[in-house]
């Protein structure tokens, strides 16, 4: 294996999103501090860097903040 595969982005394991505030809630039972499901949680600790992409990007698309700009930063900023 040469240098730059070994630190391709794809071989490395993202970091967790857990942010220690756990408690699943909502109808979709998502945590209300990371965003994910009960079942991405459980999942997690065996899942391949490949997998815990895909729940990052779940993740992503479930955050209401990235969806919207925030009403904090200006429009030239």
């Amino acid at each position: 294996m040469n240098k730059a595969s070994a630190t391709s982005p794809h071989l490395v394991d993202p970091p967790s999103p857990c942010i220690g505030v756990c408690a699943l809630d909502g109808p979709e039972g998502l945590c209300v501090g990371c965003l994910r499901t009960g079942d991405e949680i459980a999942e997690w600790p065996t899942a391949t860097a490949q997998r815990r992409r895909a729940i990052l990007d779940d993740v992503e698309r479930r955050n209401p903040r990235a969806a919207s700009p925030d009403p904090d930063r200006t429009a030239n900023g």
